[in-house]
């Protein structure tokens, strides 16, 4: 079930890792670290189990992991905090029974406040523009995560 609240709807497989440009450092340096999930919605709906789940960002890759910190998968990532509202993109390595290894991509949004983090992306994948709100509606094809900074 954890596995699911990663890939859900994330159906466009990726061609390559997302290239690392030139991010403005505040961005990039304060979203690395693990956040904590404390709630998670997909189509307006809140996701069981999402709460406790964990996101380690570093500087290349986003590592999603069981509220047991057991890993689940992992992504390559890239920020966008020039973009209004700031935007991230994901590609995030998918485990399927008995295809394998394929990786999804994700065109979402992020808002980085102190110690939250708010992702909202699309799952219709690249060729759908990343959600202009916060917010997953029925029917919209959207999930939103909402994190706390991790404190040891």
């Amino acid at each position: 079930m954890k596995r699911l609240l990663v890939v859900v709807g994330l159906g466009l497989i990726c061609g390559s890792a997302i290239p690392a440009d030139d991010v403005p450092k505040k961005d990039q340096e304060t979203i690395l670290g693990t956040w904590v999930c404390i709630s998670g919605e997909e189509n307006g709906v809140a996701i069981k189990g999402s709460k406790g789940t964990r996101v380690t960002f570093t500087d290349e890759e986003m590592i999603f992991a069981s509220e047991k910190k057991e890993v689940i998968t992992r992504a390559t990532y890239k920020v966008d905090p020039a973009k209004s509202p700031k935007q991230i993109t994901m590609c995030i390595k998918v485990e399927i029974k008995d295809i394998g290894t394929i990786d999804t991509f994700a065109r979402g949004i992020y808002q980085l406040d102190k110690d939250e983090l708010k992702i909202c992306w699309s799952k219709q994948g690249a060729e759908v523009p990343p959600p202009k709100e916060f917010k997953t509606d029925i029917g919209s094809k959207t999930q939103l995560m909402i994190y706390k900074r991790d404190k040891p």
